[in-house]
């Protein structure tokens, strides 16, 4: 059977690092692609934004559920008075 990949996202490393730590932590495989970096090691350069350098693919199987979790996190509200709200309480602790 023949495993079929499809792009997921195109964006920013940012947001692909953070979406492909998502697929981690939902045991879904997937594969980053860094596109300006990728034609530089070719030997060429192709004139691309570092907006959308970045491509996430997963496995066709995979597509709908990672696709769902993508969705859910553009959808849920930005609160900022949690940002780093973690780390302090890691202070506070150690």
């Amino acid at each position: 059977m023949e495993d079929n990949i499809i792009k997921i996202y195109t964006g920013t490393i940012i947001d692909a690092e953070f979406i492909a730590k998502l697929m981690e932590d939902n045991s879904i495989a997937y594969l980053v692609r860094d596109l300006g970096r990728e034609s530089r090691i070719a030997g060429w350069t192709i004139d691309i934004s570092p907006y959308s350098s970045f491509e996430l693919y997963v496995f066709e199987k995979d597509y709908d559920k990672a696709k769902k979790l993508i969705d859910e996190l553009e959808e849920a509200p930005f609160d900022e008075s949690e940002m780093g709200k973690e780390d302090k309480e890691e202070e506070r602790k150690g």
